[in-house]
């Protein structure tokens, strides 16, 4: 009779694999496994259009820009801070209307590297 039908020994689980950057240098993985830490759970929805983006604040590393922050101008005239860790929980209006004021070359006053790291993003 078979004592044991289950190995032992223990299964590591890689998470890199799971991100698909298990083939990156070390700290390109550290970078990447901190941003995506930052990521929070909530959803935001908001009905009212976005005008203009008021400004941008990128973070370059590794040759590649992350977008920190966005502050937006909404129909009602106030401004709206989307933070870095709220990008992926964006409702798929916000991003239309950002790409939209790219696309329609909207964003003239901003420097050409961050609308291009912008349209990356989005």
């Amino acid at each position: 009779m078979v004592e044991n039908l289950w190995s032992k020994s223990l299964v590591a689980y890689d998470k890199d694999a799971t991100y698909e950057i298990s083939h990156w240098g070390y700290k390109r993985k550290l970078f990447i496994r901190a941003r995506l830490a930052l990521q929070s759970t909530h959803t935001i929805y908001s009905r009212m259009k976005i005008l203009s983006i008021v400004r941008i604040s990128v973070d370059k590393q590794q040759g590649y820009g992350y977008l920190k922050e966005i502050v937006v101008k909404r129909e009602n005239q106030k401004e709206y801070i989307h933070k870095e860790a709220d990008f992926p929980s964006r409702h798929l209006n916000d991003i239309e209307d950002m790409f939209l004021l790219y696309y329609q070359n909207k964003l003239h006053y901003l420097d050409g590297k961050i609308q291009t790291d912008l349209a990356v993003a989005l």
